[in-house]
């Protein structure tokens, strides 16, 4: 997501620009553009789980090509050209790491748009901040605005998930646009292709400051607690309209139940789906059961001490109203 406002570190010592940046009259507008364009560029999927084929075949090709990308951006970042470096390590991660093919797999059709939980290239200048700990945050309302405690790090540097920040973001864009796109599906779809790349400066810099729900100006509801995997279908079938962001263990999803009473999932590690029979609510479910064996490997590795692991239901539920 570009746009004539560009993220500069010196931006965190001023609350004001911090905030401009994210969430603007020129932030709206340009968020606002790219999803109307982003609904008119034809993103069918027609072979739904056919497509499956054609990109098994190109899997080696993809690993062989990030392998000897992520090589070249290694000997320019060593050899002093840095930005260069990271912006080619970025490119080389997004094809190491396609979960495209499991999306198609497991919604075929449904399977709408596919989405990368790590920065775009147009985060370059995220990636080459330092390590810094939170009390090092310069502006101490912008320190105030996030969910850091004391003395933990900020992990700019380091690649790793951006999926709270995009989940924000595709909440805070359906919500800017929801009245602007007759179809919601086509909507949705368009929403979820802006993150086809990775994440962008904006919804990477929500991550990584861990901002709070209400500095990008939504209410946060009463939590559901889903305790176990055989209510979580009911519990989701029986939300009414509005916009959630599901927590589970390490990670964060958004999940959206329209005016037409269509539902959608959005995932960062892999995209976004509709939600549309028994077999996609089964999918559903098998899905998130997933970062629940994730807790478990953590706990029987003996990091269970992680504070996203920290867990005690199989999914937290909150409703984020979008006050403008």
């Amino acid at each position: 997501m570009t746009s004539t406002v560009y993220f500069t570190p010196d931006m965190l010592n001023s609350y004001e620009r911090t905030m401009d940046f994210l969430k603007g009259k020129e932030a709206n507008k340009t968020l606002v553009r790219q999803v109307v364009a982003a609904s008119k560029i034809p993103h069918a999927n027609w072979l739904g789980r056919w497509q499956v084929i054609p990109r098994l075949a190109l899997v080696p090709f993809f690993g062989a090509y990030a392998i000897f990308v992520q090589a070249i951006a290694n000997i320019l970042y060593y050899s002093g050209f840095k930005r260069a470096g990271l912006t080619l390590d970025i490119h080389a991660h997004l094809f190491e790491f396609d979960n495209s093919i499991i999306g198609y797999l497991w919604y075929g059709k449904d399977f709408l748009a596919l989405s990368y939980s790590s920065y775009s290239t147009s985060s370059v200048d995220l990636y080459m901040m330092p390590e810094m700990i939170s009390d090092e945050i310069p502006n101490h309302r912008l320190r105030d605005s996030t969910f850091w405690d004391h003395n933990l790090k900020l992990q700019f540097h380091q690649n790793i998930g951006c999926c709270r920040g995009q989940v924000l973001w595709f909440l805070r864009a359906y919500s800017l646009t929801r009245h602007l796109i007759d179809n919601p599906r086509a909507h949705i779809q368009a929403i979820g292709s802006l993150f086809s790349h990775g994440a962008d400066p904006r919804p990477s810099l929500i991550h990584k400051l861990r901002l709070k729900e209400e500095a990008l100006e939504f209410k946060v509801g009463q939590m559901i607690s889903v305790p176990t995997q055989e209510t979580l279908v009911d519990t989701l079938k029986n939300l009414k309209e509005g916009t959630y962001l599901l927590y589970v263990p390490g990670h964060a999803l958004a999940y959206i139940v329209t005016e037409q009473g269509e539902r959608f999932l959005f995932d960062p590690n892999d995209g976004t789906k509709a939600i549309v029979n028994e077999d996609s609510w089964h999918t559903l479910t098998h899905e998130i059961g997933l970062y629940q064996q994730g807790k478990a490997q953590a706990e029987k590795e003996g990091r269970a001490f992680y504070e996203n692991y920290k867990f005690d239901s199989f999914v937290k539920i909150f409703e984020l109203t979008f006050i403008d």
